[in-house]
């Protein structure tokens, strides 16, 4: 099992996170289970198939500074 420790990073955005298990799955080619906790700012992720106007408040969203992220 592969485990990465999260806990010093800086970035705190799920495109980060995206981005390295993206890495991780198609360049680095590990051989069994990955470890790793998210460590994010507030956030709310919408699926592909989902329509954004119709999952999230936007005004609350942008009043409490949540990202979203698809």
């Amino acid at each position: 099992m592969l485990y990465i420790n999260t806990k010093d990073n800086h970035q705190m955005t799920c495109s980060f996170y995206f981005g390295l298990e993206e890495y991780l799955i198609k360049d680095f080619q590990v051989e069994g289970d990955v470890f790793l906790l998210w460590n994010v700012s507030p956030t709310v992720m919408i699926g592909r198939h989902q329509v954004t106007s119709l999952e999230i408040d936007e005004t609350y969203i942008n009043e409490n500074n949540i990202d979203v992220v698809r």
